[in-house]
């Protein structure tokens, strides 16, 4: 059985993720400052079994302002396997 804590770790994420690749930037940053809330955390694999996160999301879709604003938070580690590929997606737009 999940806690509390674990369920609302996993909802705020869930949310930070959908912001992110929805260029929110505004959102993002707010949801930064939720204390369970992790830059780098992943909520589900997408279709090509890649897990999604808010960087990689962000990155993906093109949004510039978003791979910032979380770039800035000191948790977040963009030389991760994971984060190294969606800074490559960013790359190639």
């Amino acid at each position: 059985n999940e806690s509390a804590e674990t369920r609302e770790c996993h909802f705020v994420s869930r949310r930070l993720v959908e912001a992110a690749g929805k260029g929110n930037v505004e959102e993002v940053k707010k949801l930064l400052q939720h204390p369970l809330v992790h830059p780098t955390f992943f909520v589900e694999r997408d279709a090509l079994d890649y897990e999604k996160t808010a960087l990689r999301e962000a990155a993906r879709n093109g949004h510039v302002e978003v791979v910032r604003a979380l770039l800035k938070d000191d948790r977040a580690d963009p030389s991760s396997w994971n984060e190294d590929v969606a800074l490559l997606c960013a790359a190639e737009r």
